[in-house]
């Protein structure tokens, strides 16, 4: 019975890196399983989970100098950067994982500490039993961002993924090391049908074909999660794009609606001055002594009675009488002079005038002073209302430029192309053999066709049928062993799955029927991404359970596509079915139903840890909840770490504090 091992991570540290210089402690005290990291998005949570990685399989031959330097901080002078990871061996043995980062040279070496007897070895040193487990195929899964779950039912990644965390990929192992012996016995004979240098071309062509064919296989699952996650920008990317022009029609009618308030603002506006200059016009409103003088001048032309119907009569009769009204003597001179007035008194424009006047001054209704400011206030008003209106109708018109539209319609048209690239390589990976020999083709079939000519030309060459019969027996009986193996454990995960889908999924009781190359679902031709990442996360927890071997289940963005009772029942599942230590990065946006599930299921014995950049835009709101909520802010010079249960749950995540 081979040895049970149990792996935890109790920490990590990194300094000179893009995520902040701070150290995460997940507390042992109480033996704690669970961890739940919130990390807001764009602030470590991506890299962090990718630098745990790092920390289990050796990538410094794999990892590109790109991403290497897209590790670096930007306020890194030194040209060096750390990741520390502290492990916990068996509950006992304490380890730890170091890997150093050289940006100058943009390289990645390892020190380990705790598992070797000598103490720090240069290097990643793992214990003996865990090596047998860990390849990066099953650092890819235990690791996992669930934003791929849903390849786990559209491509061959669910039976790989059994393949390699069952370990049945270890008769593929045994088929190739027969295969090596049976070329070591074919390097030691001699050929007496080929010369030496035609059959040592044959053995060149053999092992170029394989060599091709390895990396042929490795493009093809890394373009094959490549074109998934293409696809999928490609869907998000359309999404938004259709949003766009949906509301170009929400626009158009938001810019009738602005133009017409603007519209109304300005009449309004216009209207205001206009009043203003009405009353400035009637002297009444300047001042009262202007009302009353006016005012006695009408009385005046009242008492004279001289409307324009008697006037004539009236000065006719007024020379015929001995004394003028005022007493005077009417004489010749004075009766000239009335004579002389009447015609400008009772000319029809100065009549008009007077008339006018009259009518103007009686139905005169000044203004007080105060009404009189009131209007002039009024223009104020209606000018900050018309600037208002202008303003919004500027908004809606700017916001009608289409540089988003056109940045999207860039990005799908790259993508497409990619696309193309990948859907290319696929078409060939999957073309049928052709007569054409071409150690380099792109056909998979076709070097296997290939592959196996060679295989049979070598064998009749050195005279090895006999060796290289047995070793297909032996290979026959492998394939069969496997593919029995297989049936077997995908039976039992099938069974397994479904016991559990009436509690995880009590409203759709959606089963599995069968896990050929893909998990097929019964009776059904697909599901939403929330029941699909529900059935993901029972395959894969179900797949990690052994009893010999715990080791951390990592996850990123855990329920982020999920609805309210798909996260409370991964939350139980999770709690009631996983023997291993799970730690997993959220969002603010996925507490809720998550986060207090786990916390109530496992009687808080849970580590709740949030962390934050103090460098970003938006980290100064985050800066203000911690300090209203007492959290220590100074022991990290770029970041901060609470560990507070009120602030992990009370953490907003909008722009309002």
């Amino acid at each position: 019975m081979s040895q049970e091992i149990d792996i935890k991570i109790t920490g990590w540290e990194h300094k000179g890196l893009k995520i902040p210089d701070w150290k995460i402690d997940l507390d042992d005290s109480k033996n704690q399983k669970f961890s739940l990291i919130l990390i807001q998005s764009g602030m470590g949570k991506t890299t962090t989970l990718q630098l745990l990685r790092y920390s289990f399989f050796d990538y410094s031959n794999i990892i590109s100098k790109e991403d290497i330097n897209k590790l670096k901080s930007p306020n890194n002078n030194t040209g060096e950067g750390d990741f520390t990871l502290f492990l916990k061996i068996n509950n006992t043995k304490k380890a730890r994982i170091e890997i150093l980062f050289n940006f100058k040279k943009l390289t990645m070496s390892y020190k380990t500490t705790g598992i070797s007897d000598k103490g720090t070895v240069p290097g990643l040193l793992l214990p003996d039993q865990l090596k047998k487990y860990i390849d990066q195929d099953f650092i890819e899964k235990a690791f996992f961002d669930f934003e791929l779950a849903e390849l786990l039912f559209t491509s061959n990644e669910a039976i790989e993924s059994i393949k390699k965390l069952c370990k049945t990929n270890y008769l593929e192992l045994m088929r190739e090391r027969l295969q090596k012996y049976l070329e070591q016995e074919q390097e030691e004979k001699e050929s007496i049908k080929l010369s030496n240098i035609e059959l040592k071309e044959l053995k060149i062509k053999r092992d170029l074909i394989n060599k091709n064919k390895k990396e042929l296989v490795e493009k093809f699952n890394k373009l094959k999660i490549q074109k998934y996650n293409l696809e999928k920008n490609k869907k998000d990317l359309e999404k938004d794009k259709k949003k766009i022009i949906d509301s170009k029609k929400e626009i158009a009618n938001e810019i009738k609606k602005v133009e017409y308030n603007f519209s109304k603002a300005e009449q309004a506006h216009k209207l205001a001055y206009e009043k203003a200059f009405d009353e400035l016009k009637d002297s009444m409103n300047l001042h009262q002594n202007f009302k009353n003088t006016l005012n006695n001048f009408v009385n005046n032309l009242d008492k004279l009675k001289i409307p324009k119907s008697v006037g004539e009569a009236f000065f006719d009769d007024l020379i015929k009488e001995p004394e003028c009204l005022c007493g005077h003597k009417m004489d010749k001179q004075m009766i000239e002079q009335i004579m002389l007035n009447k015609k400008n008194i009772l000319s029809e424009d100065t009549w008009l005038i007077l008339s006018v006047l009259k009518t103007k001054v009686r139905t005169n209704k000044s203004k007080t002073k105060e009404q009189v400011s009131e209007t002039f206030g009024d223009i104020i008003k209606k000018k900050r209302e018309y600037n208002i209106a202008d303003l919004k109708r500027s908004d809606i018109i700017d916001n009608i430029d289409d540089t988003r539209l056109n940045e999207i319609n860039k990005d799908i048209l790259e993508i497409d192309s990619k696309l193309e690239e990948i859907e290319s390589f696929i078409e060939l990976y999957n073309k049928k053999p052709e007569d054409e020999d071409d150690p380099f083709d792109q056909s998979f079939k076709s070097l296997e066709v290939q592959l196996e000519k060679v295989k049979e030309k070598i064998t009749n060459a050195t005279e090895t049928k006999e060796t290289s019969d047995k070793v297909e027996f032996l290979n026959t009986c492998f394939v069969e062993i496997e593919k029995q193996a297989l049936n077997e454990i995908v039976k039992e995960l099938v069974k397994k799955i479904n016991l559990q889908i009436p509690r995880v999924m009590p409203d759709e009781k959606i089963y599995i029927e069968d896990i050929k190359n893909k998990i097929v679902l019964k009776d059904r031709k697909g599901a939403s991404r929330g029941q699909l990442a529900r059935i993901g996360y029972l395959f894969l927890v179900t797949l990690l359970s052994r009893p010999e071997l715990k080791f951390p289940f990592i996850v990123d963005s855990p329920v982020t596509a999920m609805d309210d009772t798909s996260r409370q029942e991964i939350g139980v599942t999770l709690a009631d079915d996983l023997k291993s230590q799970f730690i997993a990065f959220l969002l603010t946006t996925e507490r809720e139903d998550f986060a207090d599930t786990l916390d109530k299921k496992l009687n808080e014995n849970i580590n709740l840890v949030t962390a934050f950049s103090t460098l970003e835009e938006d980290s100064q709101r985050y800066v203000q909840q911690a300090k209203k909520a007492g959290i220590k802010k100074n022991e990290f010079n770029n970041g901060v770490v609470s560990y507070d249960k009120n602030f992990f749950y009370n953490l907003k995540g909008t722009r309002k504090i």
